[in-house]
């Protein structure tokens, strides 16, 4: 019999270890739930950003191009990863895509020009049927199919004397009027191509057909 209050005490606690390691251990379960349903939430989020147009496209304007000809009045939207150009000896506007190999021009999606007149060029150097359209908030516009003619210069993309299609929009409330002529690159897909025609606002008002 143990009789010192030490003894009593050593065989309480050795006791008690043998007790609380031999007892089971308390099962728990993870909050699967609320995780599953905050992941899918951020999962949802990440995709709508990714797949919007504001997410993957920016908003150029003829004002960010101070030695540009003052004729070019408009703002238009554009993938973020394009880039702007104006070209002072072809009076021009390139956009291009600087993930491409060569210059500038080489590098072209969208050239863009401009004239002024009564109505719009002779349609004759179109392959395809001119066809008349309403864009860009109800300017009246010519669709072409172009095959220009003549020998590629280092100023002008190349694809320029290549079967492509251009748009001649014409804008402003009086005559003599403002037509653009907007040439996309044949590698532009035609969905591409009327997301950014139809992004278009005009500065110096607008003329329907």
């Amino acid at each position: 019999m143990l009789r010192h209050p030490a003894y009593i005490v050593i065989a309480v606690v050795i006791i008690g270890m043998i007790v609380w390691l031999s007892w089971p251990a308390k099962k728990t379960t993870a909050p699967t739930t609320n995780t599953v349903a905050n992941t899918s939430i951020a999962n949802t989020n990440a995709t709508v950003n990714t797949n919007t147009s504001t997410a993957q496209t920016q908003t150029f304007s003829t004002a960010d191009l101070p030695d540009r000809d003052p004729a070019f009045e408009f703002t238009m939207n554009i993938p973020k990863t394009w880039r702007v150009e104006y070209i002072a000896t072809t009076k021009a506007i390139n956009i291009y895509d600087p993930s491409l190999t060569g210059t500038a021009v080489d590098k072209s999606q969208l050239f863009i020009q401009y004239y002024v007149g009564k109505d719009f060029k002779d349609s004759s150097r179109a392959i395809d049927p001119v066809e008349d359209t309403t864009i860009a908030n109800g300017n009246a516009v010519h669709q072409q199919n172009l095959s220009a003619s003549g020998a590629a210069s280092a100023m002008y993309p190349a694809w320029l004397v290549q079967a492509h299609q251009l748009t001649d929009i014409r804008t402003g409330t009086k005559n003599p009027y403002t037509f653009y002529s907007v040439h996309a690159a044949p590698t532009i897909s035609n969905d591409m191509r009327s997301t950014v025609l139809n992004s278009l606002s005009f500065d110096n008002g607008t003329q329907p057909m």
